[in-house]
């Protein structure tokens, strides 16, 4: 199986399972990592890697915001499941752990250069 296969699937299955939500982060940070496990692969985003600090409002339940850590591909990975509507729908239907990638022509390194493709005279 491809990294790309792999860290959607794995993404799929925290938004199946409630660890990752759909909505997008209130806010949202960037830059080398601290150490913190990323909330897609479970490996920490050390300080020679690029990573994302995403920020989730309290849910009803909750009395404080939500920070989650990931890589760069893991975040471009929960991204593309997060907006697939294959993934909507077959999450609501707790069919998450069978799914193959979703379809299209979305992926991770593409979602990654439209995040960081450089700014210049256009």
């Amino acid at each position: 199986m491809s990294d790309e296969v792999v860290l959607r699937e794995q993404a799929r299955h925290a938004i199946s399972t409630g660890r990752l939500p759909r909505r997008r982060p209130e806010r949202m940070w960037g830059g080398p990592g601290n150490g913190s496990i990323c909330a897609v692969c479970g490996r920490p985003v050390n300080r020679d890697e690029m990573g994302f600090d995403l920020e989730f409002a309290p849910e009803a339940r909750r009395s404080s915001a939500v920070n989650h850590e990931f890589h760069v591909r893991c975040f471009a990975a929960w991204e593309l499941e997060r907006d697939s509507p294959e993934t909507a729908d077959k999450v609501s239907n707790g069919n998450a752990q069978r799914l193959r990638p979703s379809s299209g022509d979305a992926t991770i390194y593409a979602r990654e250069r439209d995040h960081f493709k450089p700014r210049g005279p256009e």
